[in-house]
């Protein structure tokens, strides 16, 4: 069962998304709704060029039980940030942050999943022949993939703060960091790994 979840909350978001759009487009005329439309347009291409991993096969049989909590939040999280009202009645200069922010963890995360290849998964699970990738992003902290979803979702979040998009992403940063511990267990068994772990933070330089 929790082997379809990625595909089911991807198809949810999806649907998000797409809502999204339409309700912000509706009123693309009025800021900051360009800039939440802007937004919106971007996750979902960020969504279909992950799309290829989430109905991928991963090779894996043990159930993750992190997926499901990490999943809703992230929906939750965006739901509330492109769905929601936003605090902010108008464009301002300082938006440039959160937006770059968003744009360049999206990048971080691609460019982290493209370089582990095979080796990534939306589960946790141990693939064949599993080694560890010490280049580029993985020169600095263990997990720049989960490093570029914290970073993307901060940004989304700064720029649409509301009841729901707030407490959503807590949420999020505790079932990550459940996931990471739960995926250090399973990295332990991979040769090599505990030696380039020892000077590597998991996700943030010199934080944790």
């Amino acid at each position: 069962m929790t082997k379809r979840v990625p595909q089911v909350l991807f198809a949810v978001l999806l649907a998000v998304l797409i809502a999204g759009l339409v309700r912000q487009g509706l009123s693309i005329g009025q800021p900051p709704h360009a800039l939440a439309f802007a937004f919106a347009l971007v996750y979902l291409g960020w969504l279909l060029a992950e799309a290829r991993i989430t109905f991928g096969k991963d090779g894996g049989t043990t159930p993750d039980p992190t997926v499901v909590p990490y999943g809703l939040a992230r929906l939750l999280t965006v739901a509330g940030a492109v769905l929601g009202p936003s605090p902010w009645p108008n464009l301002a200069w300082w938006m440039v942050v959160p937006t770059c922010a968003f744009v360049g963890g999206i990048a971080l995360r691609l460019t982290a999943i493209q370089i582990l290849g095979r080796f990534y998964s939306h589960r946790v699970v141990r693939q064949d022949g599993h080694d560890v990738v010490t280049t580029g992003p993985y020169a600095v902290v263990r997990h720049p993939a989960y490093t570029g979803m914290v970073i993307a979702h901060a940004g989304l979040v700064v720029l649409f703060a509301n009841e729901i998009s707030v407490p959503a992403f807590v949420v999020l940063i505790g079932a990550l960091a459940w996931r990471i511990n739960a995926e250090e267990k399973m990295l332990r068994t991979v040769p090599g790994y505990l030696q380039y772990s020892a000077g590597k933070r998991r996700l943030l330089p010199a934080v944790w």
